[in-house]
């Protein structure tokens, strides 16, 4: 992480910037099918769903909070 001191703050802030988009609005997929549906539309969907917390929860400060919260 020497190159790249924010990367995890930047890819956990990607994450929860494209979970909000209004595409997803609709909540949560209650089948499996209409999962499979969501993440075969939308290639990054599974990825930022599945590891936002892993980015956060690899941060040293809470900054992201203020991100969150503005969202």
């Amino acid at each position: 992480m020497r190159h790249f001191p924010d990367a995890e703050y930047e890819i956990a802030r990607v994450c929860l910037k494209y979970l909000r988009f209004k595409r997803f609005a609709g909540g949560h997929c209650a089948s499996e099918p209409e999962w499979n549906a969501r993440i075969s539309k939308n290639i990054f969907f599974e990825y930022a769903a599945l590891n936002w917390g892993h980015h956060v929860f690899d941060l040293k400060e809470n900054r992201i909070l203020n991100d969150v919260l503005a969202l």
